[in-house]
């Protein structure tokens, strides 16, 4: 029998959970309970291997469901309390899973047996040593709900029997020659279902790693095959390569599927799938039958549909304001058309309440819009519930502006910009911002249009650098997945942005500057107009030496002396035997060292004598301050 708790507190874990009820369980000499709670969730469920004991807790600590949806106690029955909080216990209205049925069986028998029951020395063994399945299938797609039901939508599938391995830190699926492996650190959760359909459903917080094994030339397959050593000065190549997704179909929804389903077909899953749940490293993992069902509508012409809606009915909506909308779209947090429903509100609200308001409200809403799944109820995504969310937040925006002092007190300093971000992984692009920036040279001179500006970081999907790896080649993730985003550029609401430049320092960071076409003083402003207006830069023939000038423009530059052209005095370089000796050394007045100093933004500390200037982009002609 399975009762079903609610109200429980959010920090109240699974664990915690048991501690607290196993004395009250043991007062009525019920020793064989499964309880389950997922991470965040106000909820658990509660098996009883007897009908009886469920029914007894109840009549000692339960509530029932009446028709009106109250809930009355039993006669007699005392309510219990965690950490504080009041929490209720009824019957469900769903059958046991058999897993835990099975699971507690087992547990019964250990009991009777006076064995340990929950964990002994063979079991322990079990869980040390990697688990393996055999799988059927693999399926791609995204949680959804039925009703107040959770069902999984597939929106890709690959037939192709292959093996799913847990290891120690991660899950290792091997289909052919292609392989998916999800770290532990990567996984939200981990939904078990069956028996008459075994599987694993995992649900991702990033995109999982793509590989497939090299090809190997004749020469290279009888070398190996026979087993013979060759010395070469050649560097052999890595036996995977790393790809950004699985096939063209697949890399249209990589970065917004972030559920994959396995097929299990190992005989031997139902009697080891206790193990899998005793594994202490592993992610939360619960016993869910879930229904798969398939789309209504391709997830790729949802996108389509809401990328129409952002240049044609909802055009004259800001772009601050779409980028907040696409943002939660493309990473997965809501459905397109669930984002196309909430348009109308969102106009009104940019009309009622301004745009950095709406801006606001929306960057709230994404912090607090949850992952679909098993921790998840239907009514938390329902439109409704979503827009009641979102006035919440613009109410509280506006009263944190008027703490504040309105616009005056969350105005930034004359240093700082407000610009949009992005992160191109692997497997996909994902949104964030707008978030502080120091400025530079670029972002001073076109103040006035920094939503035209983006910045672009190339990473893993977990935000690290892509780390080398001597068993597997990132040769398509650096040579085509990068090499395309930097040569096509990145839409977003219409807008289109392509590659800029970077600066010196934003290479150690693998950070670079992009930008999209807009109108200033009339002119409309390409990326080779920007550069062009940096300086002259057609004398120099290296491209690296290039590079390396231009990037000085998009260096920060945190604190800035505004000069008038009468200080300056162009004077000769001081040269001998054909070297100058003068290059990049000059001199400056003492007023112009009063200006620094007042710039600086402490004035405390020690002031300093020796400075760094760069003056007309550092690459004209030596210049002397003589003012």
């Amino acid at each position: 029998m399975e009762v079903f708790i609610r109200n429980l507190p959010e920090q109240a874990t699974e664990k915690r959970l048991k501690m607290f009820l196993k004395p009250h369980l043991d007062a009525l000499s019920i020793n064989t309970f499964s309880c389950q709670k997922m991470q965040r969730a106000r909820r658990a469920t509660l098996t009883f291997l007897c009908p009886r004991q469920g029914q007894l807790f109840l009549m000692t600590h339960g509530q029932q469901e009446m028709k009106s949806g109250a809930r009355v106690n039993y006669p007699n029955a005392i309510q219990l309390r965690i950490m504080g909080t009041p929490i209720f216990c009824c019957a469900s209205n769903k059958a046991p899973d058999t897993f835990q049925i099975r699971a507690l069986e087992a547990e019964a028998r250990a009991e009777m047996s006076r064995s340990k029951p929950a964990i002994n020395e063979k079991s322990m063994n079990q869980q040390k040593a990697p688990l393996a399945y055999n799988s059927s299938y693999a399926s791609c797609g995204v949680w959804s709900y039925e009703g107040s039901e959770l069902v999984f939508v597939s929106h890709l599938q690959w037939m192709s029997p292959g093996e799913i391995k847990f290891g120690a830190r991660r899950i290792m699926l091997t289909m052919g020659t292609t392989r998916i492996e999800f770290a532990y650190s990567w996984i939200q959760n981990i939904a078990v279902g069956g028996p008459q359909a075994p599987s694993i459903t995992i649900t991702c917080r990033y995109a999982p790693k793509f590989s497939q094994m090299t090809e190997e030339t004749g020469v290279e397959a009888l070398i190996n095959a026979l087993n013979i050593k060759v010395k070469t000065k050649e560097k052999r190549k890595p036996p995977w390569e790393r790809l950004s997704s699985l096939g063209v179909d697949h890399e249209k929804i990589v970065s917004s599927c972030l559920v994959y389903r396995i097929g299990i077909s190992s005989p031997s899953f139902n009697e080891q799938i206790r193990n899998l749940k005793m594994g202490s490293d592993l992610p939360p993992t619960i016993y869910l039958r879930t229904h798969v069902r398939l789309p209504r509508e391709a997830l790729v012409t949802e996108l389509a549909r809401l990328q129409h809606a952002f240049t044609s009915s909802f055009n004259a909506l800001p772009f601050a304001v779409k980028f907040q909308m696409q943002k939660l779209a493309q990473d997965g947090y809501l459905p397109p058309s669930t984002i196309i429903k909430m348009f109308p509100d969102v106009v009104l609200m940019v009309q009622r309440s301004g745009i950095p308001v709406t801006v606001s409200a929306l960057r709230k809403l994404f912090f607090e819009v949850p992952y679909r799944g098993p921790e998840t109820e239907a009514h938390e995504f329902h439109v409704d519930a979503l827009l009641q969310a979102l006035r919440e937040n613009e109410d509280r925006t506006k009263r944190e502006e008027q703490y504040l002092g309105g616009s005056a007190g969350t105005s930034e300093p004359d240093n700082i910009a407000n610009i949009f971000r992005a992160k191109v992984t692997p497997a996909g692009v994902y949104l964030y911002g707008p978030e502080p920036e120091t400025k530079n040279r670029v972002l001073r001179k076109y103040s006035d249009h920094l939503e035209y500006f983006l910045r672009v970081q190339f990473c893993d999907e977990d935000g690290e650098q892509v780390r080398f790896d001597p068993r597997t080649s990132n040769d398509d993730i650096f040579y085509v997945r990068f090499k395309k985003v930097l040569e096509d550029g990145i839409d977003i609401a219409g807008r289109k942005y392509g590659f800029l430049g970077f600066s010196h320092s934003s290479l150690r960071s693998q950070t670079c500057w992009f930008m999209a076409p807009f109108t200033h003083d009339g002119k409309l402003q390409l990326y080779q107009f920007v550069i062009a207006n940096l300086g002259d830069f057609s004398r120099i023939h290296s491209p690296a030496k290039c590079a390396a000038r231009i990037g000085q423009a998009f260096s920060d530059t945190p604190n800035t002396v505004p000069l008038r052209s009468i200080v300056v005095k162009t004077l000769p370089d001081v040269e001998r035997n054909g070297r100058v000796f003068s290059d990049g050394v000059g001199t400056f007045s003492g007023s112009v060292l009063e200006q620094i100093w007042d710039a600086l933004p402490s004035k405390r500390l020690v002031k300093p004598t020796a400075f760094q200037i760069r003056l007309l982009g550092m690459i004209r002609p030596f210049r002397r301050f003589v003012g």
